[in-house]
């Protein structure tokens, strides 16, 4: 029986092909140590994205050491490794209509990065969708949501995963800003310097999503 062995779980990818009569046919190894070197430490996810970009070459690597012609089971890591998690890095969190300038149809400047974070970027996705794809009657515009997307799309490739989490991303966008805005009307003192918005108009934005059966209605 011949097995294929799978391991990234964590700053290597490493691949081997085990015969139960010959032991180990076929091996290879792809190590990250020299990426992670600079940190102290393993980042995952600088190490599940690498495991995504090498694992296709150390899997023929180890294949091409043998004559095998098939498989009779795989062995993989189940655990931590490769990509568990969704595409992360900084992102605007508060990316609104009020806070995005133009001059002349053309980007001028952005403003108000106090939410700024680490996150997942299918989370700015959500909160762009929310602030700019809906009408003033908060109506959902899946006119608006498709152009957005595709253009998102032509510069940083929308992996099926991110796609495939937009509706839940959607809704906890929507909740957030339902809860913040409640939170300011609520706890709203003349003095402050605070215009509050309506809370309402999440509360509608989430009753839509909390409808979306597909990440087809948002006009992918």
């Amino acid at each position: 029986m011949k097995t294929l062995g799978i391991e990234t779980s964590c700053d290597e990818t490493a691949i081997a092909v085990y015969d139960s009569k010959e032991g180990i046919i076929g091996e290879s190894i792809h190590s990250q140590m020299k990426m992670h070197a600079e940190y102290g430490g393993v980042v995952p996810e600088l190490a599940s994205r690498d495991h995504c970009l090498k694992i296709v070459d150390v899997l023929k690597d180890a294949l091409g050491k043998t004559s095998i012609s098939s498989i009779d089971q795989i062995a993989y890591t189940s655990g931590p490794g490769l990509l568990g998690v969704l595409p992360s890095g900084i992102i605007h969190a508060d990316l609104f209509p009020d806070n995005v300038f133009f001059i002349n149809d053309r980007l001028s400047g952005i403003i108000d990065f106090y939410f700024a974070c680490n996150d997942y970027y299918a989370y700015e996705l959500a909160i762009c969708i929310n602030a700019w794809c809906f009408e003033r009657n908060n109506e959902f515009n899946v006119s608006k949501a498709k152009h957005f997307l595709q253009q998102y799309n032509s510069i940083r490739n929308i992996n099926k995963v991110e796609l495939e989490s937009l509706p839940i991303l959607a809704r906890a966008a929507s909740l957030r800003f339902l809860l913040t805005r409640l939170y300011d009307e609520i706890h709203n003192v003349k003095s402050d310097l605070v215009i509050t918005k309506d809370p309402n108009e999440y509360f509608e934005k989430l009753k839509f999503h909390q409808s979306v059966k597909s990440v087809d209605e948002y006009g992918i």
